[in-house]
């Protein structure tokens, strides 16, 4: 299949808003695409942290396919660092090793079609916009992470874990504020 050139599906709800019953993944990437924002809280000094703002899920990277090579959750920091986003459950089956080269897969794909990505971010959002890097992160219950062998990270990514695991449980009915999300840097292998 070839790169997709345009069309990328960039802030638009598809799909179902309220997936099947078993689909504990895609519930919870769409709640977290509708809060629009996530907090990445690297340290207790607020001015550490990192604010990033969604504008895309299950973004297709390649042309006339309706599942795969999709990346999860897309966002842009303050500085138009561009961010890719692998979800995955706390009872994922999937090791590490996987997940990690199903990312860096993306990011290849990314780097070929960045300015076509940014060719439709301003068609959509009227607003031109140059990402200066591409940032990986893999976000997960930090049950999926104490699971994994600490061997397999690779230091280009980000782990980061959900500040409040009851984001994952709740419904979108149950949600009471839609303020952004605060993530969490899973630092135990790094000590």
């Amino acid at each position: 299949m070839a790169n997709r050139k345009k069309n990328f599906r960039l802030d638009v709800l598809h799909g179902k808003i309220k997936p099947e019953k078993d689909d504990y993944e895609a519930k919870l990437r769409n709640k977290i695409f509708l809060h629009q924002q996530i907090v990445i809280k690297r340290a207790r000094n607020s001015n550490q942290n990192t604010m990033l703002r969604l504008f895309a899920y299950e973004m297709p990277l390649k042309e006339n396919i309706s599942r795969g090579n999709c990346v999860d959750l897309v966002g842009y920091d303050k500085v138009y660092n561009l961010y890719l986003i692998e979800l995955k459950r706390g009872d994922n089956s999937q090791g590490l090793s996987k997940v990690i080269a199903e990312i860096n897969g993306y990011e290849t794909i990314v780097r070929n079609i960045v300015n076509n990505i940014e060719q439709d971010f301003e068609n959509v959002f009227y607003f031109p916009i140059c990402f200066k890097k591409i940032k990986k992160i893999i976000l997960a219950p930090k049950k999926y992470y104490e699971r994994q062998r600490h061997e397999d990270i690779d230091t280009t990514i980000e782990y980061l874990y959900f500040e409040d695991d009851r984001i994952v449980d709740r419904t979108l009915e149950a949600e009471k504020t839609w303020k952004p999300i605060s993530l969490h840097v899973f630092k135990a292998w790094y000590r």
